[in-house]
């Protein structure tokens, strides 16, 4: 039971900005919008980011060198990203333009949340208490 509890608060809150954004599509648009464009274009700057640190310089690497051996992997900026995206959806809440984009960004940004659960889901030493 634990472990299914553990799952659902999971989901809930890391696809939790996933929720706002189609929300935010459909919601009544308010003359704000203007203001989430800075966050959400921080956000888009860490998500640039994350997405080439995860997939495209190792792509890079493996291309110039046929292989990854002695490739150093370096993080990225997680978390960041997925809460300049909420604070961007929350100060234009209703605007489609910004909820597209913030769909979007959710989506490359793989330091995000909903990456996270992802990357996690199989890990039953995060999800099964069990496993503590």
């Amino acid at each position: 039971m634990r472990f299914t509890f553990r799952r659902i608060l999971g989901v809930t809150i890391c696809f939790a900005p996933v929720a706002l954004a189609v929300w935010s599509l459909f919601a009544p648009r308010r003359q704000t919008w203007w203001v989430g464009l800075v966050p959400l274009g921080l956000a888009a700057a860490i998500g640039s980011l994350n997405l080439y640190l995860s997939w495209i310089r190792p792509w890079i690497y493996r291309r110039r060198h046929h292989s990854l051996e002695g490739y150093r992997y370096s993080s990225g900026v997680p978390v960041f990203g997925t809460i300049l995206v909420t604070l961007a959806l929350l100060a234009s809440a209703g605007s489609k333009p910004i909820a597209a984009i913030a769909l979007l960004v959710l989506t490359i940004d793989t330091g995000g949340l909903p990456w996270f659960l992802v990357q996690t889901w199989r890990d039953d030493s995060l999800w099964n208490p069990a496993h503590l």
